[in-house]
């Protein structure tokens, strides 16, 4: 199989004793790029698959599209920004530096929409009465984690509480619908991480339900990010192979929010 071979060529290029021997940097540059090609088209077609059967459940209002759009829109700004074609060659100076700071604010603008992606977060009351019990009455803080939990109170779990205590008591099958940030959402799972079930039964269930469905989201985040990233790319190649060396700052590629930048498996 080919990719079996490019394997076992990465194998052999990871295992040279480059103290005694040397390699063909060219046929290692080219199977290296191959498995990182390879790596990339994996990764998308994972996102977009994520994105295809989790996006519906949990964003409302047609959000994947629309930020697919501007995805697009982004791609088609540099697009007709070529800098292979003339009329961007014979641009002054000037001009050129104002395209790129252009560019960069639609990337930013477009980034912080990801930054502040809001989820839908639906429960269960018994699932909620879960989280409200081991936040507000079972788990124990450091300052840091005080400081978060007030943060998600004022922001998500007091909003959810009163959405909860308006659902009519007698009937146990209603959903306790919320939305969620997804900042909000790491930091509910490193608290609801800390707590502790015994057994396998009814409270254990209800907790890897949450556990699950914060997972969701964050694979959504995962996915969307993974998309950022891929025009991030193009957008560094863009400006890098404009005609003039820009003065001006390099284009942003870093999700500003370092709290959403965290793995929930």
């Amino acid at each position: 199989m080919e990719e079996l071979k490019k394997n076992e060529k990465l194998e052999q290029l990871e295992s040279v004793d480059f103290t005694n021997e040397g390699i063909d940097i060219n046929d290692a540059y080219e199977t290296i790029k191959d498995f990182k090609a390879q790596y990339e088209d994996i990764k998308k077609l994972e996102s977009e698959n994520i994105l295809t059967e989790l996006g519906p459940k949990y964003f409302d209002g047609g959000f994947v599209e629309q930020f697919k759009k501007e995805r697009d829109n982004l791609r088609g700004y540099i697009k007709r920004y070529d800098p292979n074609t003339d009329d961007v060659k014979n641009m002054a100076h000037s001009d050129i530096d104002k395209i790129y700071q252009i560019a960069n604010y639609l990337f930013n603008v477009w980034q912080m929409k990801l930054n502040e992606m809001v989820a839908n977060f639906d429960l269960t009351k018994e699932e909620f009465k879960l989280i409200d019990m081991a936040l507000n009455h079972k788990l124990d803080y450091d300052v840091n984690e005080a400081l978060n939990l007030a943060d998600l109170k004022a922001h998500w779990l007091d909003i959810a509480d009163l959405t909860y205590k308006s659902l009519s008591m007698g009937n146990k099958n209603e959903i306790v619908k919320t939305k969620i940030e997804i900042g909000k959402c790491v930091i509910l799972y490193h608290l609801i991480s800390k707590f502790r079930v015994k057994g396998s039964g009814k409270e254990f269930g209800n907790l890897l339900s949450v556990i699950q469905k914060i997972g969701d989201i964050n694979k959504l985040f995962n996915a969307l990010t993974v998309m950022k990233e891929r025009v991030s790319s193009e957008l560094q190649l863009w400006g890098g192979n404009l005609p003039i060396k820009l003065e001006t700052e390099e284009v942003q590629t870093e999700v500003q929010t370092e709290e959403v930048q965290t793995e929930v498996q």
